[in-house]
């Protein structure tokens, strides 16, 4: 599992797989679970940023989904950073990162929308914020059709 993921396989059916196996294992808990959790959201999270990496975008929002998904009480003290993070996956010119990214960003979304938190409206806001960002004028058009 870790050498897929650690390799530069664009496989995205391998990747997957090797993915739901991570978020398996981490489900279950114990020391050995948190320890790998710890270490791959750290990885995942380098690999979003660093652009001699960006071979490993793909593997970095399948690990992530995974570990938001299987693991939402490690991972939520990971969201804010996340939320930094993830624009560069979802502003990635391959297809395959951006859709992973996306469904990275709705896993995080879903785990901040279950828990009350005095913070999530200004996840929710710097979310906002950066998105407007991205994409102004595009986005524009269509909040004034509405």
């Amino acid at each position: 599992m870790a050498l897929v993921l650690n390799s530069n396989t664009a496989d995205i059916q391998v990747l997957k797989l090797a993915s739901s196996a991570l978020g398996k294992l981490v489900r279950f808990g114990g020391t050995v679970a948190a320890e790998v959790f710890d270490r791959e959201v750290r990885k995942g999270m380098d690999w979003l940023q660093s652009e001699d990496r960006q071979a490993r975008r793909l593997s970095a929002v399948l690990m992530l989904r995974a570990l938001a998904n299987n693991a939402p009480p490690l991972f939520y003290v990971h969201v804010v950073r996340f939320i930094d993070l993830i624009w560069f996956a979802l502003q990635d010119t391959r297809q395959q990162v951006r859709d992973g990214a996306a469904d990275a960003l709705r896993a995080a979304l879903e785990l901040i929308g279950e828990r009350p938190s005095r913070q999530r409206n200004q996840w929710y806001d710097k979310l906002w914020q950066r998105a407007l960002l991205v994409r102004p004028s595009r986005w524009e058009l269509e909040i004034t059709e509405l």
